[in-house]
């Protein structure tokens, strides 16, 4: 009789064990959701002066569900023309609402321009890191690759890097400036998720969120 008695312990305490585990489940996901949610009343609130399209909106709800469930660097897709300024303007201004530090990574001078006047439009005070610019201590940058990275002792260390282009953030210069701030969160940007070179860049970037399909523009 002993024997039997023994097993049904031994059941009932895998079969506590399991419901255990699942309530533990349940539990990280429901976390997972309500902090997804806080994040967007954050972006939400902040932002409401900046007009998304829907699929932008969509974009941004995808990006605070993957930083939600734990994720640290995703890369947004969006084709040419979808909006991928718009979108990580949006997310800026939010983050600089809160007090937090934002680096805005792009490697053409045309670039730089563009995403200065798209925060400026948003209302967004910055600074630009490139050469022949004065240097600013606002905490929201925009920032040549080639100049920035020979300032990285003198920056201070952004919570979030926005990587512009992203496609290019496997090669040298990008990567001596992610690897300086690893503890940052990252956002990578670009149509084309795809290297020439063939590099990977499952090293920078660790869920892919597709915005916008070609066939919806």
């Amino acid at each position: 009789m002993l024997r039997p008695i023994v097993e049904r312990a031994a059941g009932d305490r895998i079969q506590s064990a399991l419901r255990n585990r699942r309530v533990a489940v349940v539990a990280l996901v429901v976390h997972g959701i309500a902090l997804g949610l806080r994040i967007l009343y954050h972006w939400r609130s902040h932002c409401n002066h900046m007009q998304l399209r829907p699929y932008q909106e969509a974009a941004v709800a995808d990006l605070r569900l993957a930083y939600a469930t734990g994720h640290r660097a995703p890369l947004l897709v969006m084709p040419t023309g979808a909006g991928k300024t718009q979108v990580f303007t949006y997310i800026t201004a939010a983050m600089a609402q809160r007090g937090r530090r934002v680096t805005i990574l792009v490697h053409r001078r045309e670039l730089i321009a563009q995403a200065s006047r798209k925060l400026d439009q948003a209302g967004v005070t910055h600074g630009i890191i490139a050469a022949g610019t004065p240097a600013t201590n606002a905490p929201i940058q925009v920032a040549s690759v080639q100049t920035l990275v020979r300032r990285l002792e003198e920056t201070p260390s952004p919570d979030l890097i926005i990587i512009d282009e992203a496609h290019h953030a496997a090669a040298g210069s990008w990567g001596k400036i992610l690897d300086h701030w690893p503890d940052a969160l990252r956002l990578g940007v670009t149509a084309t998720p795809a290297r020439l070179d063939g590099r990977g860049l499952s090293d920078n970037f660790d869920v892919i969120v597709h915005g916008l399909s070609l066939i919806h523009i």
